[in-house]
């Protein structure tokens, strides 16, 4: 059941740090736009339809426990989460991000913790996800900024070659000319830090909200090294405005060497496409991603398209994973109507995981409110079907507490630092003992026996804060990490999600 929290908080902040930060959402929908940009805070409280493999007997009993449970996470310049009982708040973190450190407190319990800047903060920690999500509404922009300088850049170098040859970008206009720089491996190379002086700043502003991993992607463009010819091309609007680009050629990290190649294209209120493969030169390790936004509007209906898709194999192993969606919105005066369906698959192990996501919303002047009906499938079995209650508005601002004492995690490792805030989940714990007291014994028997086989449910035992919880809490085998990857260095790390 703790497992079950830690990743209701993890998916409830991704989701709502993804629309608060979101930009494309404003073309999408009118009242989104009015919302404001300060932040977003989302209310989410759900009814379990199944859970495999749990008893009749004992979702009923969940779903009670469910029906007083409600998690509220609001993203903006201080973000915070907090899970109540009934309105009384059983775990609450604040997260405020400082120049050069952030730090996290927890409440009730009072623990807080320092971690660094680029590092995950400890309510990251706590909820066990650590993969950090890109704003892909932001690059647009970001792009139209950066070129004008990396192309003054380039051309210092290398004497562009002009092109009137029309290129077609899925769901952009058409690019009605084009630029080509050529550089060789060793030119590249010596270059490459100057384009670099123009390149990181676009990036560290365009991931202003995911320090870690700017962090990462600065890592990588500073260690890598070409060969072989490489080659920009920079595409035109018919307008003569900068809408894309296409990079090719060789490039290594320390012995991985790979065949890169990058395309870009966009079209305000139209849409775009963005391809990124890096096959190993020799070997059949290989990372592609591919995404494209479609934006269309007819008879006051906004719909928003989007595909993306990754594959990842390394050292034999491939990991790959799909997101589709296609969200509709009716505009009235009076209110707006959002519905659609979402679908993210991820296959691992010939094993695929399929989420399901099926809004029913409706956006008035009090906000966005509605229900959010997910499914899960394994294989071919359902293993769950939830429904969300949903209710989103303005950023909700708190005056954070100050730590006295902070425990300083920014020179620990990642395992020390997630074992320093396991300890924060004692009082999730202890509301979970207390729910569980009033039942019989062999009521209390099922529901832990239920809720012990169901593996995505289990987690690290905590320190209790009662004898009543050590009591109540038979001990569990120690969690089974067999499914995260090691840390390495390769093209398109991918992390579990």
């Amino acid at each position: 059941m703790v497992r079950f929290w830690k990743r209701a908080f993890a998916w409830t902040c991704v989701f709502v740090i993804l629309l608060s930060c979101a930009p494309a959402m404003a073309e999408f929908s009118p009242r989104y736009a009015k919302l404001g940009g300060d932040g977003l805070t989302l209310t989410l409280r759900v009814k379990a339809e199944s859970l495999s493999p749990l008893s009749k007997a004992t979702l009923e009993k969940i779903n009670e426990w469910l029906d007083g449970l409600a998690l509220t996470v609001s993203a903006g310049k201080n973000s915070w989460a907090d899970l109540s009982l009934m309105g009384e708040s059983v775990l609450r973190a604040d997260v405020q991000r400082k120049d050069g450190y952030t730090l996290t407190t927890f409440s009730p319990a009072g623990g807080s913790y320092l971690t660094a800047a680029d590092a995950s903060d400890a309510l990251t920690l706590l909820c066990g996800s650590e993969y950090e999500w890109p704003d892909p509404s932001g690059f647009p922009a970001a792009y139209v900024k950066l070129a004008p300088q990396l192309y003054e850049k380039l051309a210092s170098h290398v004497t562009p070659k002009k092109s009137k040859e029309g290129t077609s970008i899925k769901n952009a206009s058409k690019a009605a000319s084009s630029e080509i720089y050529t550089f060789s491996g060793d030119e590249m190379n010596e270059f490459w830090p100057r384009v670099l002086d123009t390149l990181l700043p676009a990036m560290e502003e365009a991931l202003a909200g995911q320090p870690g991993l700017y962090s990462k992607a600065e890592e990588l463009l500073e260690n890598i090294t070409f060969s072989g010819e490489c080659r920009f091309k920079r595409f035109f609007s018919k307008a003569g405005d900068d809408m894309g680009l296409q990079f090719t050629g060789n490039a290594a990290l320390d012995d991985d060497k790979r065949k890169v190649t990058l395309f870009y294209g966009f079209t305000p209120d139209k849409g775009g496409y963005l391809s990124f493969s890096a096959p190993a030169v020799k070997g059949k390790n290989n990372f592609k991603l591919t995404c494209s936004v479609q934006m269309t509007g007819k008879n006051a209906v906004n719909t928003l398209a989007i595909e993306g898709a990754y594959t990842r194999t390394y050292d034999k192993k491939t990991v790959s994973g799909s997101l589709t969606a296609n969200l509709k919105n009716t505009v009235k005066a009076e209110e707006e109507k959002w519905t659609g369906k979402v679908t993210v698959t991820r296959t691992e192990n010939k094993v695929k995981s399929t989420w399901t996501l099926t809004p029913a919303l409706v956006f008035d002047d009090e906000g966005l409110s509605g229900s959010v009906t997910l499914q899960k499938k394994e294989g071919n079995k359902n293993t769950v079907k939830a429904v969300f209650d949903v209710k989103a508005g303005p950023y909700q601002g708190a005056i954070p507490p100050v730590a006295a004492s902070a425990k300083d995690l920014r020179d620990a490792s990642p395992e020390s630092a997630r074992s320093a805030v396991q300890g924060e989940m004692a009082p999730l714990v202890a509301a979970l003992a207390e729910l569980l007291q009033p039942l019989t014994e062999k009521e209390r028997a099922s529901i832990l026996h239920d809720l012990r086989t169901d593996a995505w449910m289990n987690g690290p035992v905590v320190p209790a804060l009662e004898t009543a919880v050590e009591e109540l809490a038979e001990p569990e085998e120690p969690e089974d990490n067999g499914d995260e990857e090691a840390e390495d260095e390769d093209w398109g790390e991918e992390e579990d999600q």
